[in-house]
């Protein structure tokens, strides 16, 4: 019944074997001819899915099957093994990612959706399924009738506690962020409640802290993206602040996306509903997908980044920074505009960095702009300037905390690894698994 059958003979080509409808059998050597062959493993394993693909699509008739063979796969297969063969990363070989079609055989590029573009394509489902947990209400009732905050987070949380943190001040609250470890060295007293944010909800560490707040008699509540209603360390007086819904899992791979973006959001609602807000995200994501990088950075396994900022983009900058670090991109400087001074020009000009991002509030000063002539003297082709287009001030920082996240999105897509998936050296899984 075999109906197809093709023997390689290395560099003397392919010897096909075709079974006419009659019986009839027709064969057939195809050579071919490879100038300057770099790596020829895997060369047969190419050939054979091309001979295979060949054959689904005009199995009928051997001669269209002949000539598609000799148009197709063999020059495909041929510049392959010309150009850097089967094992092409012993080559140094550097691949651009970010287009739609191969450099070296022109073939188009089918690539496995990642982890984070997987999260940010699920971001408004979840934000919608979010409205149906009552987390809005929930927190918003919270919130209201505390002065002053405690707020703890570690990880992409912390990017949550900042934001947050942000909000309050700008409405006429006080408010302090500290990591989980900072509580023993934290004056409890001059807060009358800790928040306590954390995607799991039950780590060890958001637990102890829940006990040591709970202890100096303060109010706490843990916003979370877990359903933690049941378990059995949380206290009735504890208020669970959960935006979980039984609809999607965890969120992929080590860049965390709703877990910064739901809280947020939401908290961007409470204080300034006069906003239409869920249209400004629908928008906002509309626009960031067509975002493209010009500079020229990822012809290099490992990034230099210097970050900079002021006051109001620091929570911002640090969560730019956290992304980056964790996710193995590169080493990472943040600046504070004012105080990009003394030793750091040194620096800057003898360990120049391939990238630098530049986040501008809409401040048009003198400073401003000598301090962006003086790096454009370095740096002009790769300084990516990310300010916020939108006109309501209470916005502007929920934009640029959303931009981020596209931001990386497209770094992830740019490089030949994935961002969201780090990879750990044998010396520190015992250091990261006592972490955990």
């Amino acid at each position: 019944n075999c109906k197809f059958m093709s023997i390689t003979h290395g560099k003397e080509g392919t010897e096909i074997f075709w079974c006419e409808k009659d019986g009839h059998i027709i064969s057939q050597n195809i050579s071919y001819k490879i100038e300057n062959v770099v790596d020829s493993i895997g060369a047969g394993d190419a050939f054979l899915a091309g001979t295979i693909f060949t054959y689904i699509q005009n199995g009928e008739n051997f001669n269209v099957y002949q000539k598609q063979l000799t148009l197709n796969t063999k020059p495909l297969v041929a510049n392959i093994l010309s150009n850097f063969g089967a094992r092409y990363e012993s080559k140094g070989i550097q691949f651009d990612f970010g287009n739609d079609k191969c450099q070296y055989c022109g073939s188009n590029i089918i690539t496995k959706k990642t982890k984070l573009q997987t999260n940010l394509d699920t971001l408004l489902a979840r934000v919608d399924d979010a409205y149906k947990t009552g987390f809005e209400e929930k927190l918003k009732e919270f919130l209201c009738k505390s002065k002053s905050f405690l707020l703890i987070g570690a990880g992409a949380s912390y990017t949550t506690a900042n934001y947050l943190k942000d909000i309050l001040e700008k409405t006429g609250k006080f408010a302090q962020t500290i990591t989980p470890c900072d509580i023993c060295d934290t004056n409890l007293q001059i807060f009358d409640t800790v928040v306590l944010c954390s995607y799991w909800g039950t780590t060890p560490e958001i637990l102890d802290c829940m006990r040591k707040a709970l202890s100096a008699g303060k109010k706490v509540g843990i916003i979370t993206g877990k359903d933690i209603s049941q378990f059995s360390n949380i206290p009735e007086n504890v208020a669970i602040l959960s935006y979980a819904t039984n609809k999607f899992i965890r969120e992929k791979g080590f860049i965390a996306v709703a877990s910064i973006i739901i809280p947020a959001f939401f908290i961007t609602k409470i204080y300034f509903k006069s906003e239409n807000i869920d249209k400004f995200l629908v928008d906002c994501i509309s626009n960031f997908k067509k975002f493209e990088i010009k500079a020229k950075i990822f012809k290099r396994k490992y990034h230099v980044v210097d970050i900079f900022y002021n006051g109001k983009t620091e929570t911002i900058a640090k969560d730019m920074e956290s992304k980056m670090v964790e996710s193995s991109f590169g080493r990472v400087t943040l600046h504070n505009k004012k105080n990009f001074s003394h030793g750091r020009y040194t620096t800057f000009e003898n360990n120049r960095p391939n990238l630098v991002i530049y986040y501008d509030y809409d401040e048009k000063n003198k400073y401003e702009t000598l301090l962006m002539n003086y790096l454009k003297k370095f740096k002009s082709e790769n300084i990516i300037v990310i300010n916020p287009k939108t006109k309501h001030e209470h916005l502007k920082e929920f934009e640029l905390l959303l931009f981020n996240q596209f931001f990386i999105n497209l770094l992830d897509r740019k490089v030949d690894y994935e961002i969201s998936v780090p990879a750990h050296s044998s010396y520190s899984v015992e250091l990261y698994n006592f972490g955990r």
